[in-house]
């Protein structure tokens, strides 16, 4: 057992790289992070073709649509937030 421990300890251990570091050509920029904006959201949804779908969440192009349109709804009718009933 001590001696595949050893082996192990060795396979893991921290390597410091071999030649040159990769040069990058690139200049840093900011990433904003941050919870997007509703207008944001909506200038998304509405720029989704029929195709597209929500890699992460699987959820259908037409489904964001639905949802946006239930929202929109909501607000010419004075009731946001209420939800479909």
């Amino acid at each position: 057992m001590e001696k595949q421990t050893k082996k192990r300890v060795e396979l893991y251990a921290k390597v410091p790289p071999s030649g040159d570091p990769t040069p990058i050509n690139a200049e840093p920029f900011v990433i904003k992070d941050d919870i997007p904006e509703d207008v944001e959201i909506r200038a998304v949804v509405q720029g989704m073709t029929r195709n597209d779908r929500a890699r992460g969440s699987k959820i259908c192009t037409k489904d964001m649509k639905y949802w946006l349109w239930g929202m929109v709804e909501e607000e010419e009718r004075g009731t946001a937030g209420a939800g479909v009933k």
